[in-house]
C-alpha cells in the first residue's frame, strides 16, 4: 500500500512539473512572438506582424460579405521635424502618435501596426461604409489632441498626418497586394491634396476628402 501511495505521489509530481514547464515554455513562447511582432518604440504591431495578419484577413475577406478597408497614414514633413528638433524629439514624437493609433485600436477595434519610419497601416472590416468617415474623424481628434508643435511643417504648427484609405468589398479576387498599392495611391493622393487629410477611395466608391474638423493653418 505505502508503494502504491508513493507511485501515485510521485505520478502527480511529474504530472504537475510537465504543467508547469509547459506553461513556461508557452510563456516564453509569447514572449517571444510578442518581441518579434511589437514595435519597441511605438508599442505598434510591426511590419511583420501586419504582413501575417494581412495574411489573416485576406482569408475572412475572400468568405465575407464585408468590406475591407487597408489604411496608410505617414506624419507629415517628418523628416524636416526630426532635422529642427532632433531624434530624441523624433522618437518621443513618434511614441506620441503610436499612442493615438494604439487609442484607436482600444476603442474602435481598429488593428494598427508601425510599418516604416514615419509610416503606419491600418486594417479593419465595415460593415457600412459609412463608418469609415467615424474612424476617419476619430482619429483626427486623437492626433489634434497631441497638439505636438511643429516649427518646420509648411502646413500647420502642429504635428499632422495624411491617409489614405481604400475599400474594397470582400469576395473579389483582390491580392493583399493590390489592396496596400492602392491604399498607398490614396496616401499619395491626399499629400496631393495638401496633406493634412484622409483621402477615401474604393470601388465603385468615388474617392473624396476628409480634413479634421479643427485646423491649426499657418498664417
Amino acid at each position: 500500500m505505502f508503494v502504491s501511495l508513493f507511485l501515485c505521489w510521485r505520478i502527480t509530481m511529474l504530472q504537475l512539473v510537465w504543467v508547469l514547464s509547459a506553461n513556461k515554455l508557452e510563456d516564453e513562447r509569447n514572449k517571444y512572438f510578442d518581441e518579434n511582432t511589437t514595435d519597441e518604440l511605438t508599442q505598434l504591431r510591426n511590419s511583420r506582424s501586419f504582413m501575417h495578419t494581412f495574411q489573416r484577413y485576406m482569408g475572412t475577406y475572400r468568405f465575407s460579405d464585408d468590406f475591407l478597408c487597408v489604411a496608410i497614414a505617414d506624419i507629415d514633413f517628418f523628416k524636416f521635424y526630426n532635422d529642427f528638433y532632433g531624434q530624441q524629439k523624433g522618437d518621443d514624437c513618434l511614441r506620441s502618435i503610436g499612442g493615438a493609433f494604439n487609442k484607436l485600436k482600444e476603442t474602435m477595434g481598429i488593428y494598427c501596426a508601425r510599418v516604416g519610419g514615419e509610416e503606419f497601416a491600418l486594417l479593419w472590416f465595415e460593415k457600412d461604409i459609412s463608418h469609415v468617415d467615424t474612424v476617419v474623424s476619430e482619429f483626427n481628434q486623437l492626433i489634434g489632441e497631441l497638439k505636438i508643435p511643429h516649427e518646420k511643417s509648411y502646413i500647420c504648427e502642429y504635428v499632422t498626418l495624411s491617409m489614405g484609405v481604400h475599400i474594397e468589398k470582400c469576395g473579389f479576387s483582390s491580392t493583399k497586394e493590390e489592396l496596400y498599392n492602392l491604399a498607398d495611391k490614396a496616401l499619395y493622393s491626399a499629400k496631393a491634396n495638401g496633406r493634412n487629410c484622409a483621402i477615401i477611395r474604393g470601388r465603385n466608391i468615388p474617392q473624396y476628402r476628409i480634413k479634421p474638423s479643427f485646423t491649426y493653418d499657418l498664417l
